[in-house]
């Protein structure tokens, strides 16, 4: 038969528990503690059960708390700008030895000569000090103090801004585009805050008034300060200012020179022309853009040689905002009614013109003559079309001699084109 045992006594550092209400003694002996604290928590605690009126069984075991740092809040000073210097401390305000402090810049390790900075520490490693000689535009970022023991880590992290004023990372520079094209023009800049990119145009060339640009469906200044034409127009050559500024120092501001070119291009597109056999006839092709242009004739798509035809010769001009040529035959023939292509380029494009040419000539006789339903006082009288010399026939007209008795009669007939002979 066993013998019931009494409650478990429960002590610490020979001071029966519970001592406070965060500690409570369960009847199977299990104890339980909320909210650990150091310093009033941790020593040694005894155990002890006795069975009924025997000897009393016990165990002593010692608990330890140790505590994880806590970094206190910092920060850097406000209005930094570069070329100043800063300091900041950072202090572990709690937490137990040995503890190993450490910086960090934007979540990587902080390298002092990448930053031409300098870290001491005092205290016995609770205090760290971290110093900045010479503010740049690199040491804008978040920095974190990091202290670490056997138990955890504590961090506080904060911002570094240090004001700069604008600089270039693409200076604009003078820019060439072609008529009709997209163009760009670069300006970006970078600083802290960031700044404020504004183009003109300059209204003379002198270059002493300027108009503030608009974005608009023509140009545009895009996200990173580039000026942007989606279609370039010759009335865009000019000069333009760029200027940045984020309130930081005189900012920034270059002019640069629009420059843009012309391909060739032509009025008219397509010309229709008429001569007749045996006429002097000169096809006049003026295109205007940028000079010099060389010029190609083609004959239904045939480079036209004039060494190999004499009668063909070509004539240059120089006009107003461009250039032009003539092709000149000397003689028309039937051949000559064809298609004329002539076709300009420079060293920005190339651009083309059409004529048709008909050279007008006499009709061909009729061919295949033959009669029909001859009667006493008519007869039927067919034939082909012939050749009309690209002009309508209008009428035609059919000669007969007759003989009677030994005598010779002759009429003649016109008959008007109504409608198509055979």
């Amino acid at each position: 038969m066993k013998t019931p045992h009494d409650t478990p006594m429960q002590t610490l550092n020979g001071r029966q528990l519970p001592i406070n209400q965060r500690q409570r003694v369960f009847a199977n002996g299990t104890f339980h503690i909320t909210e650990m604290q150091p310093g009033v928590d941790d020593g040694l605690y005894s155990c002890e059960v006795t069975y009924g009126k025997g000897i009393p069984a016990s165990r002593t075991f010692s608990i330890v708390i140790r505590t994880e740092p806590h970094v206190a809040n910092f920060s850097f000073p406000a209005n930094l700008h570069e070329g100043m210097r800063t300091a900041v401390t950072c202090i572990v305000l709690a937490g137990d030895p040995p503890i190993t402090t450490r910086w960090l810049k934007d979540g990587l390790p902080l390298m002092e000569e990448d930053l031409d900075a300098s870290i001491i520490y005092a205290g016995n490693g609770f205090v760290s000090t971290l110093t900045i000689n010479v503010l740049a535009y690199k040491h804008n970022g978040n920095y974190t103090c990091l202290a670490t023991n056997d138990v955890g880590t504590g961090s506080f992290s904060t911002r570094l801004t240090v004001k700069v004023p604008p600089r270039w990372i693409l200076e604009p520079r003078d820019t060439s585009a072609i008529a009709g094209r997209s163009a760009k023009i670069d300006c970006q800049a970078d600083g802290v805050p960031q700044p404020h990119v504004r183009w003109k145009m300059s209204l003379n060339s002198q270059l002493q008034e300027f108009k503030t640009i608009v974005s608009s469906s023509h140009v545009h200044i895009l996200v990173n300060g580039s000026l942007n034409f989606r279609s370039v127009e010759t009335a865009d050559e000019g000069s333009y200012l760029c200027e940045a500024n984020n309130g930081v120092g005189a900012g920034l501001s270059t002019v640069v020179r629009l420059t843009v070119h012309s391909a060739p291009k032509f009025d008219s597109k397509f010309t229709i022309l008429s001569s007749r056999r045996g006429e002097k006839m000169v096809l006049t092709c003026n295109s205007y853009g940028d000079i010099p242009m060389t010029f190609t004739w083609r004959k239904n798509g045939i480079v036209i040689d004039p060494m190999a035809k004499p009668r063909y010769s070509q004539q240059s001009e120089n006009l107003r905002g461009g250039e032009g040529t003539k092709l000149v035959i000397e003689k028309a023939e039937r051949e000559d009614s064809a298609s004329f292509t002539c076709t300009a380029m420079n060293d920005f494009g190339e651009d083309s013109m059409n004529f048709q040419l008909t050279v007008q000539d006499v009709p061909d006789a009729p061919q295949n003559l033959e009669i029909h339903d001859v009667g006493s006082r008519s007869v039927r009288l067919t034939w082909n079309r012939p050749f009309d010399g690209n002009s309508p026939i209008k009428r035609y007209t059919t000669s007969w001699r007759r003989i009677d008795g030994g005598y010779h009669r002759y009429g003649l007939a016109t008959i008007l084109t109504r409608y198509n002979p055979i």
